[in-house]
């Protein structure tokens, strides 16, 4: 079902009205109560290597990352441009969840509180109608919008852990933990890290010199 709606959402998302009719969409998805019972969201307590694979090159990448998560082991997942919902459900280890439920109702949250998420974040990440039309295209690399979106809809405060290379001071929100709106003591915090699928060396040597995070 989300497949299909995802579907739906991508074709909108080509329109020259691209904007309204996502919108649109979104509430009249929001109307399905049957569909968006709430996720029960447990985060994984610690590494089983019978069922998760360390990322290698995310490791080397974390040693340029603040020490208070250097011990930390990062999981291996699927770089297909659901990285953030891979990861998710990497962490959940709920196989019942998949990349396509977590963009529609992450695109579903970010329309509904709209104007939460732009005063917020819309003069460090960007517009939120460019935002709104990417989430709505399956594969799409994922930015800060996604992340706070989804501390909401898991209901699961999100660290994003970025390295420390080429950092500049508008790269502080990306080192940074997203609360999600009935925040409290209990809740609980996964560590989302932004990384490369190539060493340093290769994506600086395919952007110029410089090097951003693909992953």
């Amino acid at each position: 079902m989300f497949e299909t709606l995802l579907t739906l959402l991508g074709k909108a998302s080509m329109t020259s009205n691209y904007y309204d009719q996502i919108r649109t969409i979104c509430q009249q998805i929001q109307t399905l109560e049957w569909l968006l019972t709430p996720i029960q969201f447990t985060p994984i307590t610690h590494f089983d290597p019978k069922v998760h694979t360390v990322d290698q090159k995310a490791n080397l990448y974390l040693q340029q990352a603040s020490l208070d998560v250097q011990n930390m082991i990062p999981i291996e997942v699927a770089a297909d441009g659901n990285c953030l919902y891979n990861s998710i459900i990497r962490l959940s280890g709920n196989t019942a969840s998949t990349p396509s439920e977590l963009r529609v109702r992450s695109l579903i949250e970010f329309v509904k509180n709209e104007n939460f998420y732009h005063n917020r974040f819309a003069h460090i990440v960007g517009l939120v109608n460019e935002a709104i039309k990417n989430i709505a295209s399956n594969f799409s690399f994922s930015e800060l919008y996604e992340i706070a979106a989804l501390s909401n809809v898991l209901k699961c405060n999100i660290q994003s852990v970025y390295p420390t290379i080429d950092y500049r001071s508008d790269l502080n929100i990306t080192s940074n933990t997203f609360e999600h709106a009935q925040c409290s003591i209990a809740s609980k915090t996964i560590c989302l890290f932004w990384t490369h699928t190539e060493s340093e060396i290769e994506a600086r040597r395919s952007n110029a010199g410089n090097w951003s995070p693909n992953h």
